[in-house]
């Protein structure tokens, strides 16, 4: 979102698991929807990281506030979308 033509979300990091069961809808994600979210926003730095026997996560980091924390573990790619727009 942007405040007063200011984007608030600096940094959005998508964190998941290469081999776990949690982050397949993540990984599906990162596939499909991630290199259009990230075309789409050139503003925002998008990174992922592999956490190994961790449950995945978006993390947003923003102007203001040191950063949000949301835990996807287990959601489709479907419903990660909008989560995605949701943070930014």
């Amino acid at each position: 979102m942007a405040l007063r033509g200011v984007w608030q979300l600096q940094k959005l990091i998508v964190s998941y698991c290469d081999w776990g069961g949690s982050s397949r809808g993540i990984r599906a994600f990162m596939e499909s929807y991630l290199p259009a979210f990230k075309e789409n926003n050139p503003q925002l730095e998008v990174v992922a990281e592999v956490i190994r026997g961790q449950h995945p996560h978006l993390k947003g980091f923003y102007r203001k506030i040191l950063f949000l924390f949301l835990s996807v573990s287990f959601h489709p790619p479907v419903q990660l979308k909008p989560l995605a727009i949701w943070l930014k």
